[in-house]
């Protein structure tokens, strides 16, 4: 006669939770352009000015964001979803996507115009760059909005 033990349950602490996946998700990403801003006002004795905060550092961490936040939309695994949650699941998928190329080609083009300016400096060329500067500085808040519309939506939650 055989005697098989019952396997025990393994309980974990580890809970999916919201608050995490904002963690992971957004403030991660962000994190090196907030830590380059601290050091800048430190250095610059707490003034701000326009050169504080970096607008090609912004670009490159809302890039990362969004590649972040499209990865967790294609992992994510709706429970019950029927095809219209799929279609939407994939859609802002697709939407992160575009922003993280639109913030990655933001960004070789802040650091080109950067470059050519300092190699000559041109009053057209820094014209450019500011306008480039502006409309980063200006648009940061679609790709954290949409990520907090995501999450919502969706209901994403991260264990660690």
């Amino acid at each position: 006669m055989t005697s098989e033990r019952p396997v025990p349950e393994l309980k974990t602490t580890r809970k999916p939770s919201t608050w995490m996946w904002f963690t992971v998700h957004v403030f991660y990403p962000m994190l090196p352009f907030l830590l380059e801003g601290a050091i800048r006002l430190v250095a610059n004795s707490f003034v701000v000015k326009f050169d504080t905060f970096s607008s090609s550092s912004l670009s490159m961490s809302l890039g990362l964001l969004a590649i972040f936040i499209n990865q967790s939309l294609i992992n994510y695994e709706p429970p019950l979803a029927g095809d219209e949650e799929r279609d939407s699941l994939r859609f802002a998928a697709s939407v992160f996507l575009y922003i993280a190329m639109v913030s990655f080609c933001l960004f070789a083009i802040l650091v080109l115009l950067r470059t050519i300016g300092e190699q000559s400096p041109s009053p057209v060329i820094q014209k450019l760059t500011h306008a480039f500067e502006v409309v980063v500085f200006l648009g940061w808040i679609i790709p954290i909005a949409a990520a907090v519309a995501a999450q919502r939506s969706f209901k994403l939650r991260t264990t660690l």
